[in-house]
């Protein structure tokens, strides 16, 4: 089976399973968004599974750069990412969007525990009403 069939399939078993899950997202045939997390909270992620023309041989790109992922900081963005490519790593020549998914929402506590629960609190005052005798 060449590349394209085995990207068609996987596509056809991917809309099966995830028939229904809001969280799932085909933006084209070779491009899926999952979204792991409570919906819109400061710990939830937008992943991006993005199939080059010769995968599954070769790993797919993975990246958070959706703009729903805004909150996320750095230090957790790279930690997702790795993680994902190294199971990638561990998966070519298979089919393993599923699993990638998987095993990022299983172990999404771990890669977010650096994320802080809430957005910084930004404190602003002003020395303008003051008056000092």
């Amino acid at each position: 089976m060449n590349c394209l069939e085995a990207q068609q399939e996987e596509l056809e078993v991917l809309r099966s399973i995830y028939d229904g899950d809001d969280r799932y997202t085909e933006m084209n045939p070779s491009t899926i968004q999952y979204k792991i997390g409570e919906n819109d909270g400061y710990k939830s992620f937008l992943l991006e599974i993005k199939w080059h023309e010769d995968y599954p041989e070769k790993a797919p790109n993975i990246n958070l750069d959706a703009f729903y992922n805004k909150h996320l900081n750095t230090e957790v963005k790279h930690a997702v990412i790795k993680f994902a490519e190294e199971q990638a790593d561990n998966l070519l020549e298979t089919a393993m969007t599923y699993t990638l998914i998987e095993s990022v929402k299983e172990n999404s506590e771990d890669l977010l525990a650096n994320q802080p629960n809430s957005p910084p609190v930004q404190v602003s005052w002003s020395l303008k009403n003051v008056f000092v005798f």
